[in-house]
């Protein structure tokens, strides 16, 4: 079983009011699955926003897909470099997690 199961139920006991959580999975054949539905019952309170799922063997070239899922998402600057791993700290501890 995939660790998306995991993950939820070890969120539970935390309050993600005004957080957004963004799902993140790799795959054998389910992509997202029930995993966004899963995020929303272990912390109603969040706002759950887009997610990606990757399939597993696509994983060593997926960096140009995961990459642009960041930047719709708002954690990698468009113009092209990173968010400094200060600047996204800063970014998850004010609302996205």
């Amino acid at each position: 079983m995939s660790s998306s199961r995991d993950t939820p139920r070890a969120i539970e006991d935390y309050d993600f009011s005004g957080k957004t959580i963004f799902p993140f999975v790799t795959h054998a054949m389910s992509g997202l699955g029930t995993t966004v539905q899963e995020y929303k019952q272990a912390a109603p309170n969040a706002e759950i926003g887009p997610g990606l799922a990757v399939r597993g063997e696509d994983v060593q070239d997926a960096q140009e897909v995961v990459s642009d899922w960041l930047r719709r998402i708002g954690l990698l600057k468009r113009a092209g470099g990173t968010r400094s791993s200060r600047a996204a700290r800063a970014q998850s501890l004010s609302g996205a997690v």
